[in-house]
């Protein structure tokens, strides 16, 4: 079976984490700066890491952009050179772009361009941090999309010895029990008739207005 491969477009703290993060999972990662700093500091943990200026047409189209499986474009301080980028990524047909935006109007731009999914890394991780510090009941809040999100919870006191048919969380709050983690072991069809411990971190998914309402 054909590896999964990833091209990876600016190696700053989000650009470095991602390429880490994928091949570490077994993708091969092609990583893109214009810092041959950057690139050498993580040529050895990618299958390939080279240094490029954007603007040399030469160098873009040795890059075997007709191979890649996605691209991850992040360089939003340099807007021109990501729309660039995701020109050229388009041109080559890689079905799955991701890219950061710098603002609401460069996401706009990229979109228009055809890019799958614009993030914004600081506003969102300052989204996440700010639901962490005001949600009491949850150890972590991770955002899915602009209504969802998923929580990490410890099994209530008044929850346990009960089981999830019987809580019927969906009816009751509009959450909806993702997984159960007891120690490192992650069980995601946990059955609903078997009742929940104390020792229990349960993975629950709502709209993001339910999950602030039982917080609250």
């Amino acid at each position: 079976m054909k590896k999964q491969q990833y091209i990876v477009f600016g190696l700053n703290r989000f650009g470095t984490s991602v390429a880490r993060t994928l091949a570490a999972a077994g993708i091969e990662v092609v990583a893109v700066d214009h810092d041959a700093d950057r690139v050498a500091q993580i040529a050895d943990e990618v299958s390939y890491a080279v240094q490029v200026d954007v603007a040399d047409e030469d160098a873009m189209s040795g890059l075997g952009m007709e191979h890649m499986d996605g691209a991850v474009i992040a360089v939003s301080s340099n807007m021109e050179a990501s729309i660039v980028i995701a020109m050229k990524c388009k041109e080559y047909n890689i079905p799955q772009i991701i890219a950061t935006g710098k603002n609401e109007i460069h996401g706009k731009v990229l979109k228009k361009l055809g890019v799958t999914r614009v993030v914004f890394p600081e506003v969102e991780m300052g989204a996440r941090v700010g639901k962490y510090l005001t949600a009491r009941d949850f150890s972590d809040w991770i955002n899915l999309s602009n209504d969802y999100s998923m929580v990490e919870m410890a099994t209530p006191s008044a929850w346990v010895g009960k089981t999830l048919r019987e809580l019927d969380l969906r009816n009751k709050y509009g959450m909806n029990v993702a997984g159960i983690r007891v120690n490192n072991h992650m069980n995601l069809q946990f059955s609903p008739d078997e009742k929940l411990q104390k020792d229990m971190q349960m993975y629950v998914i709502g709209k993001d207005k339910d999950l602030q309402h039982f917080n609250g």
